[in-house]
């Protein structure tokens, strides 16, 4: 292996196994292997290819999984037709087939162009509708050729450059070096906050946009409870019974057999999840129990999206059919009303109305009468259709802005598909050849395929539309079962893809479940090399190995022109062995992240979620963030000092309690005991599963600290005068009920509209103190 490099990508045997070269010792290379090495013998030929192992990066990332080597598995499924990866499987990490809308930057033959700057962009998902095509850093030179625009797939040649007399091309993507952090103009400090949507972290320990974060706690502490609200209402730019089945499908018969699905008839008896046989029926309803035969009167659907001229012809025939036309003279005004008995008449005609522009509302005007009242400028349109003259509008002009439209197309193969129906008053339920239990989602994997059948039913709303956050998300999969190698190189494919949508100026959030696993396979590759252990067998290179993948994290000026501004945050979760905090791979990390989100099994256990104990965990970025939050929310880092000094006075006096009783405390330090539990409970408590607590904006955030921060000060402010607390918290009651109901705001109902229900609260606690203090 004489002029091989370290860390040069090689291939192994006859079956060309992914490896890299991770030792050099004379002219002998030890290769870690990604693939499994049954088979290779002495003998063997070793190629190399002579570059590092290394990531494609380009349109097509989105939406996509990858193992620790970008190999993108969904491709390799449908090209070996297995569940498992072949050996030597050799599959482009990016799709060379699909195409994308190519469109030119403003730039001309002869322009002079650098690394990082952009020469284009692409359409690649309604939630990345403007992927920036980059100059790899290392490039430069004169534009001699630049496609116009068109679709192009990844691997055509779009630009073309000359420097030294030597002519490059290049395409929309780019290969890049795992181990090699992408190249900036300048690192910047970081000043905005990395925005969770949960109270406990955004308020006490808030992280930043290019800030490192590490979340460490025990098994079912909700570590994947916080990384998924990261996933989904974080401020960063990229993260029901179906029974039918494909032909061939086996299904457990109740003898024993087993029999594809398509051949199964009716009469027959299938295998139940308990042991017990399900009997194939017909359909127990009759046909016309399903009035498929029967129509009542509506107003199709799709007829709120056709043509507009159809539209308004269809208010205008309505109109003049059963409607009422009144004309302001002097306003020049239009209304129009239009009664019907129907319900669905009613519904449809207001959606079509409304699609039009027109304003519609629905009175009763009788029993079981519905009136349709519609006015507003785009109405004389519509009545401008009518046959009737004394309905009749004169035609006038009607401003309508145009609404972006983004969707996807997939194309979906023709194929047989077959159901079977039980007998009724069954669970509906019967197995598959494979054991798998065909009910709803079907049975949990692991947790990356948890993640996978997740992340699609997950949505995040953009610009008044829901869209999926798969559509802003990579996932880079190494389970424990996979190769231990591959899992050790994953974390780098992962920050590589990170840094390359921190170079187009966005905002990325890495999430690394679990760097523990990460450290493991370290340890296993160290002991392997013979290299001399320290703590629990982990290298002694381990925080050196840490702080060379955190350091790619921050904000920066990207390379190229124009100037744009991204960051990279990166959030870690480690998992140590039964929640021992001072095991080697949580120490390290915490020497090196500058937020520390601890979770806290006892919490967890309580059903307190997110479980983040406020007595360990810290952020050192709250100095830098008082800008900020002066700039937006005057007196939040007085606030939040005060919670902290409320919580950690509380956690001394309930040491007091348990041995004396709450009953020997002064008045003062019971109202902190009664906030402090006020805090607990209804404050750094979210639940998930509701949509107005499973993400609070950081208005609410600071609105709710006002709240809870003023009952404290009021109430300590009247024991001062002399009253009593036991007295003064009976009279206040109603005050206290709605400081804990100040939860349930609905953050949908908009900002304006829950700030004043806030300024309403603050009165009615201030009110209520003053009169029950007299």
């Amino acid at each position: 292996m004489i002029g091989c490099a370290m860390y040069e990508l090689v291939k192994v045997g006859h079956d060309n196994l992914v490896g890299e070269v991770i030792r050099i010792n004379g002219d002998k290379a030890t290769i870690q292997v990604y693939e499994e090495t049954a088979g290779v013998t002495v003998g063997d030929p070793v190629l190399r290819t002579g570059k590092p192992l290394s990531v494609e990066l380009g349109p097509g990332l989105m939406e996509n999984i990858y193992d620790g080597i970008q190999r993108p598995l969904k491709a390799i499924k449908e090209t070996s037709e297995s569940i498992y990866i072949p050996r030597g499987i050799d599959v482009p990490c990016l799709n060379r087939e699909a195409k994308y809308d190519f469109t030119p930057a403003s730039l001309k033959v002869g322009d002079h162009i650098t690394g990082g700057d952009i020469f284009g962009s692409i359409f690649e998902n309604s939630l990345l509708d403007d992927h920036k095509i980059l100059l790899p850093p290392r490039a430069r030179g004169t534009i001699t050729s630049i496609a116009e625009a068109g679709s192009y797939t990844v691997a055509d040649t779009v630009l073309e450059v000359e420097f030294d007399g030597k002519k490059h091309s290049y395409s929309m993507m780019h290969s890049w070096p795992v181990r090699v952090p992408r190249p900036v103009a300048e690192r910047l400090t970081a000043d905005y906050p990395l925005l969770t949507g949960q109270r406990v972290l955004d308020s006490l320990f808030p992280c930043v946009q290019g800030g490192t974060t590490c979340i460490p706690g025990a098994f079912g502490c909700g570590k994947t409870v916080i990384s998924q609200a990261l996933s989904k209402f974080s401020n960063s730019d990229i993260i029901t019974y179906v029974g039918c089945f494909a032909k061939g499908t086996e299904v457990y018969m109740a003898d024993g057999s087993e029999k594809p699905i398509e051949s199964i008839e009716i009469g027959e008896q299938v295998l139940g999840k308990d042991g017990k046989p399900r009997l194939v029926n017909l359909f127990w309803k009759m046909v016309q129990e399903y009035q498929v035969a029967e129509a009542i009167k509506s107003v199709p659907s799709q007829l709120a999206a056709d043509a507009l001229s159809v539209r308004e012809h269809f208010i205008a025939g309505l109109v003049d059919s059963d409607g009422e036309v009144s004309h302001n003279k002097q306003t020049g005004a239009y209304s129009a009303t239009i009664k019907t008995i129907y319900p669905s008449v009613r519904d449809g005609l207001v959606k079509v109305a409304r699609s039009l522009g027109i304003r519609a509302s629905v009175n009763i005007k009788e029993a079981n009468t519905y009136a349709v009242c519609m006015t507003g400028n785009a109405l004389p349109g519509a009545l401008s259709k009518c046959v009737l003259s004394r309905n009749r509008a004169s035609e006038s002009a009607v401003a309508r802005e145009a609404e972006p439209y983004y969707f996807d197309l997939n194309k979906t193969e023709v194929a047989d598909y077959y159901g079977v129906t039980l007998e009724d008053g069954s669970d509906h339920q019967f197995m598959l050849a494979n054991t798998a239990l065909v009910h709803n989602c079907g049975e949990r994997g692991n947790e990356m395929a948890e993640v996978l059948m997740e992340f699609p039913e997950l949505f995040t709303e953009i610009k008044g539309r829901k869209e999926p956050i798969m559509k802003r998300t990579t996932l880079v999969a190494n389970t424990s079962n996979m190769p231990v190698a591959a899992r050790e190189a994953s974390i780098y494919t992962g920050i590589t893809i990170a840094e390359y949508f921190r170079d187009q100026g966005k905002n990325v959030s890495m999430i690394a479940d679990s760097s523990s696993r990460w450290a493991e396979a370290l340890r296993e590759i160290s002991g392997r090399l013979g290299e001399m252990p320290a703590d629990q067998g982990f290298p002694a290179y381990l925080g050196a190995k840490l702080a060379s993948f955190y350091e790619r994290a921050g904000k920066a000026v990207a390379l190229g022109s124009p100037d744009r501004v991204g960051s990279v945050s990166i959030v870690a979760a480690v998992s140590p062995a039964g929640g021992d905090f001072s095991d080697p791979v949580t120490t390290s990390t915490l020497g090196i992240t500058q937020v520390f989100w601890g979770l806290d099994k006892k919490l967890a256990q309580r059903k307190h979620f997110p479980s983040v104990n406020t007595s360990i965990s810290y952020s050192k970025y709250t100095n830098v963030l008082d800008g900020y939050y002066e700039k937006n929310f005057p007196e939040f880092s007085t606030l939040r000092n005060k919670i902290k000094e409320i919580l950690s006075n509380a956690e001394e006096l309930e040491q007091v309690v348990q041995l004396v009783g709450k009953s020997a405390l002064s008045d003062s330090d019971k109202i902190i005991l009664d906030v402090a539990t006020l805090l607990k409970e209804d404050f750094l408590q979210q639940n998930g599963y509701s949509t107005y607590d499973q993400f609070c904006p950081i208005w609410k955030t600071f609105d709710m600290m006002r709240a809870f921060i003023a009952y404290h000060d009021e109430a300590q402010k009247a024991i001062a005068n002399g009253a009593s607390w036991s007295k003064l918290g009976e009279a206040t009651g109603d005050v206290k009920h709605a400081v804990s109901s100040a939860k349930f705001v609905e953050p949908l109902e908009g900002e304006e509209a829950g700030r004043k229900q806030f300024n309403e609260l603050l009165t009615k606690i201030a009110e209520r103190f003053a009169e029950a203090a007299e």
